[in-house]
């Protein structure tokens, strides 16, 4: 009787044991056919890839690119020391917006914040004009934004239009703030 209790733990145990590699013999085959039969493009890809890769850095070598880039970065360095009132100014002729209320700008600790108030105009000059400021210089954010309906003795412009309120922070502009700058206009 002893014999009986051994040999059915011994077949448990080989049962354990030929389902592991039952299993682990599956998971191969799964391997092989997709590795050999659902991806064979996978190498031109790379290849191609590859090859794109060195186009593009020879390309990016090359000394007319290497001049554009230097431009590039000579022209956002000269756009970052311009002061946020003159872009705002800039911005205002290109929409031609005037402002009933555009005082000097504050500096506090670096940063530099402009509030202004824009006679009535449309929607879409006061819309792309904010939107031109902030494109201007990347470290330029809106604080406050207040539109309202301009009334009806100011609407001569046409029925769009509004009144806006607009405060400005330049965070990178307390180093080229210069108090010439802010007395112009």
């Amino acid at each position: 009787m002893a014999k009986g209790k051994q040999s059915s733990k011994e077949e448990y145990l080989q049962i354990a044991i030929l389902a592991g590699f039952f299993t682990a013999g599956g998971f191969l085959l799964v391997t092989l056919a997709l590795v050999l039969y659902l991806m064979p493009n996978k190498d031109k890809d790379a290849k191609f890839l590859a090859a794109n890769y060195e186009k593009l850095a020879k390309l990016l070598e090359d000394r007319d690119f290497q001049i554009l880039r230097q431009t590039v970065e000579n022209s956002e360095r000269a756009d970052s020391d311009r002061g946020l009132r003159d872009i705002i100014s800039e911005s205002m002729t290109a929409y031609s917006l005037e402002f009933s209320d555009f005082p000097a700008a504050a500096n506090k600790k670096g940063v530099v914040t402009q509030k202004l108030t824009l006679q009535a105009a449309g929607m879409s000059s006061i819309l792309k004009f904010v939107a031109s400021v902030k494109d201007k210089k990347s470290s330029i954010d809106v604080l406050t934004f207040n539109l309202r309906p301009a009334s009806r003795s100011q609407k001569d412009a046409g029925a769009d239009a509004w009144l806006v309120t607009v405060e400005f922070r330049d965070q990178a502009g307390g180093a080229s703030f210069n108090a010439a700058s802010a007395e112009s206009l």
